[in-house]
């Protein structure tokens, strides 16, 4: 296991735009997760990227996944993540959206929650009251923020989502925020300080040789908004 395998399959897999970008206009970003697995041959590392998606009307985690013992390393699947609660419809037959951001229902991740927010909750999640935000965008952004681990999959659900339910890896580390590489600025996986020492740290078997300064991480969605 190398370091140099990781990056660059990690950069391979973006010259060939198949990495995930946190400024997608169809998808834009409320929140992501990386998740590290190691065996004692293999190395795997899951974004999970939960978004907006706006033209298809919904909101969701979008799976990439890269590893040596991928098929098909990249883009990997994309999974509903806040659904309508029974008789509270979240979109009406021509795709306007429908809920009352101060008093909803929806289900996240199957689960049926109500949620009664003030313009100071909304605040406190990064979302100010004269915001021009859409709608839906405020929604999964509160939701990323008052919820996050909700919205994220469990490791044995993300495994099986990648095609790697059988594997003998175990989660390594674990990141809610890290330095991901910006397409626009012609940044590469592997231009990202994080990104290295995480290459470093999945090759040598080493969590503690993981390293990302608070000023290097970005991956918050004001870093990102479109």
């Amino acid at each position: 296991m190398d370091e140099r395998d990781i990056l660059g399959q990690l950069d391979a897999r973006d010259r060939d735009l198949d990495f995930p970008g946190l400024a997608n206009v169809n998808y834009p970003l409320a929140t992501a997760r990386l998740t590290a697995f190691r065996g004692p041959d293999e190395w795997l590392i899951a974004f999970e990227i939960i978004a907006y998606a706006v033209k298809e009307g919904g909101f969701v985690n979008v799976v990439f996944a890269y590893g040596n013992r991928l098929e098909e390393p990249g883009w990997q699947t994309q999974i509903p993540v806040v659904t309508p609660a029974p008789n509270q419809p979240i979109w009406d037959r021509k795709g306007e959206f429908l809920l009352d951001l101060s008093d909803f229902q929806v289900e996240v991740r199957g689960s049926k929650q109500t949620f009664s927010p003030t313009a100071n909750d909304y605040a406190r999640a990064g979302i100010r009251p004269d915001s021009e935000m859409a709608p839906p965008l405020q929604l999964i952004r509160f939701l990323a923020y008052l919820r996050p681990g909700q919205l994220f999959l469990t490791d044995s659900e993300l495994l099986e989502a990648v095609g790697a339910k059988d594997s003998k890896a175990q989660r390594f580390l674990q990141l809610d925020d890290w330095r991901h590489p910006d397409a626009t600025e012609d940044e590469r996986p592997s231009t990202s300080p994080c990104l290295r020492t995480l290459a470093k740290a999945l090759a040598a078997g080493n969590a503690s040789l993981y390293e990302c300064s608070d000023q290097a991480k970005n991956t918050h969605w004001s870093n990102w908004d479109v």
